[in-house]
């Protein structure tokens, strides 16, 4: 098979590979999501009470928490999981996936990869290491 030029064409895969990496990478993704969503927490109450302590000694103080929401793509990996799980259960064993669809499912580079990284870096220590880069 040659993959010159792959973009725009299909190709024939094992569906139970696909669910694999989908399912791995489904459940690094929420790792992450949680671990953010605690940290994010954290410093949003640290935030929360420094506001308070300034308002109770009458200094002045701000009104709104500044920190950036994690977010959570959960339902992506959950969509394609249930494709393929209803794909299987009608007694197809393999799928045609684009180089789009590769990327996404197995090499875990999706559309929205880099703007999640970087929303949810700052709880998230493993993110803050990792080299943007390699997502382009």
């Amino acid at each position: 098979m040659k993959f010159g030029n792959a973009v725009g064409r299909t190709f024939k895969v094992k569906i139970e590979d696909l669910l694999t990496s989908l399912k791995t990478n489904k459940a690094a993704h929420k790792s992450i999501v949680i671990k953010a969503q605690v940290k994010f927490k954290e410093m949003a109450i640290q935030q929360l009470e420094k506001m308070l302590v300034d308002a109770r000694e009458g200094r002045k103080f701000r009104m709104s928490v500044r920190l950036q929401t994690p977010v959570n793509y959960t339902s992506y990996y959950d969509s394609a999981i249930g494709i393929l799980d209803m794909t299987m259960a009608a007694g197809e064993e393999t799928v045609e996936i684009t180089t789009t669809e590769y990327e996404q499912f197995v090499l875990d580079r999706w559309g929205w990869s880099q703007q999640f990284r970087h929303s949810n870096k700052a709880y998230v220590v493993d993110l803050a290491d990792e080299d943007e880069d390699d997502l382009d």
